[in-house]
């Protein structure tokens, strides 16, 4: 009930504005960073980001950024060496022998050494996977935030319809 002279403070807007603004802060909190691995040199570049699938690399020619395609690409972990697979139609290397990758899982930086070898040019590479929490790896899943801004944009766009016909019901009750 509102007093004469005393303004409503929870109009539709502020509680659909309030509810978007929830979602879109629980929604932060919640994403952890995906664990991203970055080695340069002089002459390769190397970017490497965990997927729910596996870890896939990247790797370019340092001076004009070509992508290096079809090279012998050896990473090692703690000791451990695996070749990763070339994918040619993406254009990129992957790792996802579970078991190599299981050593990786654990909250922190893990150093690892690239090696790669293509007819012109070798060279040895190195560079910090950085894991944010134990659940973190895979969370990168392909389209899991898309999926998520699509949720948040269509819990946004439910708010204010629900706001506008509040609002338009209060018009027609007072004519």
């Amino acid at each position: 009930m509102v007093c004469p002279g005393q303004k409503k403070t929870a109009t539709p807007w502020r509680v659909a504005l309030g509810a978007v603004l929830a979602l879109l802060t629980g929604l932060a909190a919640a994403v952890e960073p995906v664990p991203v691995v970055v080695a340069e040199s002089e002459s390769f570049e190397i970017v490497g980001r965990w997927y729910e699938d596996g870890l896939r690399l990247y790797v370019d020619a340092a001076p004009d950024n070509t992508p290096v395609l079809a090279a012998q690409l050896t990473v090692e972990a703690q000791g451990e060496e695996i070749v990763a697979a070339y994918d040619a139609a993406a254009g990129l290397y992957r790792i996802d022998d579970a078991a190599w990758l299981a050593r990786l899982r654990a909250a922190g930086a893990h150093p690892l050494a690239f090696t790669v070898l293509t007819d012109e040019t070798a060279d040895v590479l190195a560079g910090d996977l950085v894991v944010g929490s134990v659940a973190s790896p895979g969370v990168a899943a392909a389209g899991d935030a898309h999926g998520m801004r699509w949720l948040v944009l269509l819990a946004g766009v439910g708010a204010l319809v629900v706001a506008l016909a509040w609002r338009w019901r209060g018009k027609r009750g007072e004519a």
